[in-house]
């Protein structure tokens, strides 16, 4: 199929020189980071579709999207949002009391494969 049948995907990226990466890919890159709200606004109220795939700890990001979701609604549109990285974010009631310093990598699935069944979601 020619590239002007699949729809435009955006993504954020946080160094300008990933933006010719992702043009090489077909993909329209645009420069920010998931604390800069205006940008993430900006992308949210163009778009019917919105996925947060970034983090799973970033609720600030989250509550921009899901305002920029409202002020879509208020204009009679409707937005698919999929947060497939946590999304008891918006839920959970931690409040950062359980954070570690440990960072897992999909590069060494035996940090992940070690740990308890009741861990892992």
């Amino acid at each position: 199929m020619p590239a002007s049948v699949f729809p435009l995907v955006i993504t954020l990226v946080r160094r300008e020189s990933a933006v010719l990466y992702y043009a090489n890919l077909a993909i329209h890159a645009v420069v920010g980071n998931m604390d800069d709200a205006s940008v993430i606004k900006d992308q949210v109220v163009l778009n019917d579709i919105v996925f947060h795939i970034a983090t799973a700890d970033h609720l600030r990001s989250v509550e921009t999207i899901i305002d920029s979701i409202r002020q879509r609604a208020v204009q009679g549109l409707k937005t698919i949002y999929i947060h497939n990285s946590g999304a008891t974010l918006l839920s959970d009631t931690a409040q950062g009391d359980y954070k570690s310093d440990t960072v897992f990598d999909d590069e060494q699935p035996g940090q992940i494969n070690i740990l308890p069944d009741s861990v892992i979601a």
